[in-house]
């Protein structure tokens, strides 16, 4: 358990936004949602509403994960 921090923590820092020239594309460079990934944004304390930030993209190929 005492690693399950750092797992997290790795896994938030995969799925980050993908940058190129100092433009951002607005997409997740691990799996190309938009960013911040449904990933990210579990993985990390940065939620905007728990309920609606908990969705499955699968569930939902149409909506955005932005808050």
């Amino acid at each position: 358990m005492a690693d399950e921090a750092g797992r997290l923590r790795r896994i938030a820092e995969a799925h980050k936004n993908h940058v190129v020239n100092g433009m951002t594309s607005k997409y997740c460079v691990e799996c190309n949602w938009r960013w911040p990934c449904p990933t990210y944004v579990w993985a990390t304390d940065e939620r905007c509403d728990p309920v609606i930030d908990s969705w499955l993209p699968v569930d939902y190929p149409d909506a955005d994960a932005t808050c």
